[in-house]
């Protein structure tokens, strides 16, 4: 049975974001009175809440452990073809099939119930233009234990994939190719932290504080906002930090390729003039 222990316990979530937001601001002033409503449920809160545990799900998307678990409001199996379409990296081409994965599914040989495993680029090649399930060369189901290549979980990259809302450029802006698209079928049995979902609360709708890599998320978590390196450009070793954005706008959100960069996401991963940890004016990204 992989229903949610109890689904009413989602209804908390908003009071939870309250709580914890005023954890974070407890000093600052709003301006805003408090309604006897919410004041109840901070009461009740306080009273119940003792500690807020996170669980941090590195370099995976929502979608890619959870993407049909029970109650979520945009299941997976709900996306259409046409919305789950990935385009090349002229933002209009769309893909004939999705790239390989660059460097291989496995790289390295590793041994997880009793089975050995090392997938190769060469192993797993044209799969269709669309979400997958994640499997061995054989196609069968491969295990949550086996650790799979990395994936680009990095601010400018993670805004070229989006597309301004689109969703649709995620494998031509992946270091990892088609793999970027797939997905474990998870349940009860496969994935231990379904039965801790089931248990507690799952935050379909919140899944990352920032758009970026681990860093800055746990900086985010806790501050709310981006670490900033002041008059980065000013010191030699900050200078090198830097990323190289299109145009002369420090805010923009495009990293500006390098001149051997691959045009085609099938021809393997692209290159940038400069991708660093650093925004043009010293965010950490």
């Amino acid at each position: 049975d992989d229903l949610p222990a109890d689904p009413d316990r989602r209804r908390v979530l908003g009071g939870l974001a309250a709580f914890g937001a005023g954890i974070a601001l407890g000093g600052c002033e709003t301006g805003a009175p408090r309604s006897a409503a919410e004041l109840r449920v901070d009461e009740a809160l306080r009273h119940h809440v003792r500690n807020i545990v996170v669980i941090y799900a590195e370099n995976r998307s929502f979608a890619n452990l959870y993407g049909d678990f029970p109650g979520v409001l945009h299941p997976l199996s709900d996306v259409r073809p046409e919305q789950a379409q990935q385009l090349d990296r002229d933002g209009k081409t769309p893909l004939p099939v999705l790239p390989k994965i660059w460097g291989g599914l496995v790289p390295q040989a590793q041994e997880v119930d009793g089975k050995r495993y090392m997938i190769a680029e060469r192993d797993i090649d044209k799969l269709p233009n669309a979400p997958f399930r994640i499997a061995d060369a054989q196609g069968k189901p491969l295990p949550n234990g086996v650790i799979t290549r990395d994936l680009w979980h990095r601010f400018y990259q993670n805004q070229m994939q989006i597309a301004a809302g689109r969703n649709n450029q995620f494998a031509a802006w992946a270091d990892s190719g088609g793999l970027v698209m797939g997905h474990y079928r998870n349940s009860a049995d496969t994935l231990r932290l379904w039965n801790l979902a089931r248990q507690y609360t799952l935050c379909d709708n919140f899944f990352m504080a920032a758009f970026g890599g681990s860093w800055l998320n746990h900086m985010f978590l806790i501050s709310a906002q981006a670490p900033r390196y002041p008059d980065a450009h000013k010191h030699p070793h900050a200078a090198k930090l830097l990323s190289v954005v299109e145009g002369d706008d420090p805010t923009g959100t495009r990293l500006k390729l390098a001149a051997d960069s691959p045009a085609s996401a099938l021809d393997g991963p692209p290159k940038f003039a400069g991708d660093g940890p650093l925004t043009p004016d010293g965010y950490g990204v």
